[in-house]
């Protein structure tokens, strides 16, 4: 291996990192957007990490892309810190990218996928549970409450995880229910349950910050009488590995 090539490969791991946040009304889930990117600047004090948004919040994805230009950056992986694809994950960045790359040619610009479905995550739920005295084996039944909305293929990779958590046969079922715009309907989901008898209930917010959504799953839980909810995703150690190596399974095409 020549000298060059090692270096742009150097090059190629060091490629600044935009990671970008759906954005929160509560202080409390910007904050925790914050904590989770310091432990990834912790765990690569060798990258330039920079944090977006994509409502409520500035800088935007183009403005970081830009502003990262200005400072002479060369390359840079612009990654959704979602759970899951969907419009935001898709169209939102891809637009913000296409506005950088013109205002910013000379920066080389790559979108990571998001975090999941991916079986860690399902290890950091089960840490979430374990935490809030739910143990395998149990006749919990497990609740994940996910963001919801239009995107099928969002709907179907909640779904997924939620099957590979059945599979693992650790519980004594697992459901899903969303918080806005798609079904079932995190009420609905807890409500059925209650219809049933199932009283042994383990709601876990499926989201990375305690921000304002799992709030609201905090609040519905309780109205249904559900007295376990977890803390949601956070900064768990398998989240920080996920981002880390997201960047890094980046492709870069050779220089021309």
């Amino acid at each position: 291996m020549s000298a060059a090539t090692l270096e742009r490969m150097v090059e190629d791991l060091r490629a600044a990192l935009v990671a970008v946040a759906h954005g929160s009304p509560s202080e409390r889930g910007d904050a925790a957007v914050v904590a989770l990117v310091s432990e990834v600047t912790r765990r690569r004090p060798d990258l330039t990490v920079r944090i977006a948004y994509l409502n409520h919040a500035k800088p935007s994805v183009s403005e970081a892309l830009v502003e990262l230009a200005v400072e002479g950056v060369r390359r840079a992986v612009v990654l959704p810190l979602l759970l899951h694809t969907g419009y935001h994950a898709t169209t939102d960045i891809e637009k913000a990218v296409a506005e950088a790359a013109a205002l910013a040619p000379d920066l080389e610009v790559q979108r990571a996928g998001t975090l999941g479905p991916d079986r860690r995550l399902i290890g950091v739920v089960m840490t979430r549970l374990q935490e809030s005295a739910v143990l395998p084996g149990t006749d919990a039944t497990v609740v994940l409450a996910a963001a919801g909305g239009s995107d099928q293929e969002r709907i179907n990779q909640v779904a997924m995880t939620a099957d590979l958590m059945r599979a693992d046969g650790q519980y004594a079922a697992v459901e899903i229910g969303f918080v806005g715009g798609a079904e079932p309907a995190l009420g609905e989901t807890l409500e059925s349950l209650a219809a049933r008898g199932v009283h042994n209930i383990a709601v876990v917010p499926y989201l990375l910050g305690d921000g304002f959504l799992t709030g609201v799953v905090r609040k519905m839980a309780e109205e249904a009488g559900a007295a376990i909810v977890t803390a949601p995703l956070g900064s768990h150690p398998e989240v920080i590995d996920l981002i880390v190596d997201r960047h890094s399974g980046i492709a870069w095409a050779d220089a021309s």
